[in-house]
C-alpha cells in the first residue's frame, strides 16, 4: 500500500493520521482565506452532489512517513484537515459522535486524526469527537451558534483562543461575515454556512463520504520511503522549509514534555507509581492549558503571551538551579 487511491474515512479506519510538529498551522481557515474556503467548500459540495463518477473530486497526492501504524502527512496537511473537519460536521449534526454509554465507534474512527504540533491542538480534536448534539434548552438559549456551542463547552479553554490551529478550525466551521467585495453578499467560507441549511441531505452526505468504493473525495497516498517515493536529502530539506520554524518557547515545551514523560523521571512527577500517567498527562495539558491561561491575562497590548510565559520558566528555573547550587556547597562545607 505504498501508492493507491484512498478515501479520509478509509484511511481512517486502517491507521491513525498525525499532523507532525514540523508542519505549519492550519492555514486554510486562517482571515484573508475566504475566497479560497468558498472555493473549495464549493468543490466538495459538488462532488457530493454529483450524479455519477464524472463529478467526483480527487484531492491529488497525500503522502508522507508511516510510524507506529500512523502516517505523519508532510504534504496534503490543509486538504485532509478540512476533510476531516466535514466528516465531524455530518457526524455531529446526525448525532453520530456519541451514544448513552460514551463516545461512539464513529466518534473514536474520528478521534484517529489528531495535530501533533501543540497539545491544544491535539486535544481540541479528541475533544469535538466527544461532543453531542444541542439540547432542546440549549437552542432555546441561543447558544446553538456552532461556535458558541463549541465554545461554551467545559473542556474549552480560554487560552484554545489563541492557538491558531483551533481558530482557524473554528472559522472553516463556522464561516465568517466578510462580505464579497463586487456583490456584497456574504462569502459562504464555512462549513456551517454551506451544509447547516439542508439537514435533508446530511445523511446521504454522510453515506457517500463512507462508502468503501464510491466516496466521492478522495486522494492518492504515497508513503515516503517506497519505491514510489524514496527517502532523499533533497526531499526531506523540501519538506522542512515547507513547515514552520518552531519558536525557541514551542520547543522548550516539546524538550520539557518529552522529559516528563520519561520513565526515569516518574519519580519526581508522583511517588504513587499507579498514577504517574495521569500525573505525566496533567502537566502536559497545564503548560499548554490552565497555566497558559494564567499568562494570558498579562499579555501584551500586542497579544504576545509566549514571551511573559518563557521569560517566568526562564527565571523560575534559573533561580532553582542556584538554590540547588548554594544547597550543594553548604553540604561540601
Amino acid at each position: 500500500m505504498t501508492n493507491h487511491k484512498t478515501s479520509l474515512w478509509k484511511l481512517l479506519s486502517k491507521q491513525a493520521v498525525c499532523i507532525p510538529i514540523i508542519q505549519r498551522d492550519y492555514a486554510q481557515g486562517r482571515e484573508g482565506k475566504e475566497y479560497l474556503r468558498q472555493k473549495f467548500l464549493k468543490e466538495i459540495l459538488s462532488a457530493l452532489n454529483a450524479k455519477d463518477t464524472s463529478g467526483f473530486l480527487t484531492l491529488d497526492f497525500v503522502y508522507g512517513a508511516e510510524a507506529d501504524s500512523a502516517i505523519l502527512p508532510l504534504d496534503g496537511q490543509q486538504r485532509l484537515t478540512t476533510l476531516w473537519l466535514i466528516h465531524w460536521y455530518l457526524a455531529f449534526r446526525l448525532n453520530l459522535l456519541t451514544t448513552e454509554n460514551g463516545i461512539s465507534e464513529i466518534g473514536e474512527t474520528l478521534q484517529r486524526f489528531s495535530y501533533e504540533t501543540r497539545i491544544s491542538s491535539r486535544e481540541f480534536c479528541r475533544q469535538l469527537c466527544t461532543l453531542r448534539q444541542p439540547s432542546e434548552e440549549e437552542l432555546k438559549s441561543g447558544s446553538h451558534s456552532l461556535l458558541n456551542f463549541i465554545r461554551s463547552q467545559t473542556w474549552f479553554y480560554t487560552a484554545w483562543n489563541q492557538d491558531p490551529t483551533i481558530q482557524a478550525m473554528l472559522r472553516m466551521l463556522n464561516g465568517t461575515d466578510k462580505k464579497d467585495v463586487h456583490t456584497n453578499e456574504d462569502i459562504t467560507d464555512g462549513i456551517d454556512e454551506l451544509l447547516g441549511g439542508h439537514p435533508d441531505l446530511w445523511a446521504s452526505y454522510w453515506r457517500k463520504l463512507t462508502s468503501d468504493n464510491q466516496c466521492p473525495v478522495m486522494f492518492y497516498k504515497m508513503t515516503i520511503g517506497s519505491e514510489q517515493l524514496p527517502m532523499t536529502d533533497e526531499l526531506y530539506i523540501k519538506m522542512n522549509a515547507r513547515g514552520k520554524a518552531l519558536t525557541d518557547f514551542e520547543n522548550f515545551k516539546a524538550d520539557l514534555i518529552e522529559w516528563i514523560y520519561q520513565d526515569e523521571h516518574s519519580g519526581l512527577i508522583t511517588d504513587d507509581p499507579d498514577t504517574v500517567s495521569e500525573h505525566q498527562a496533567m502537566y502536559a495539558s497545564l503548560l499548554d492549558n490552565g497555566w497558559m491561561d494564567i499568562f494570558w491575562e498579562l499579555h501584551t497590548p500586542d497579544g504576545k503571551v509566549d514571551e511573559i510565559y518563557f521569560a517566568f520558566l526562564n527565571r523560575y528555573f534559573f533561580n532553582e538551579a542556584v538554590l540547588m547550587s548554594e544547597s550543594m556547597a553548604k553540604l561540601q562545607e
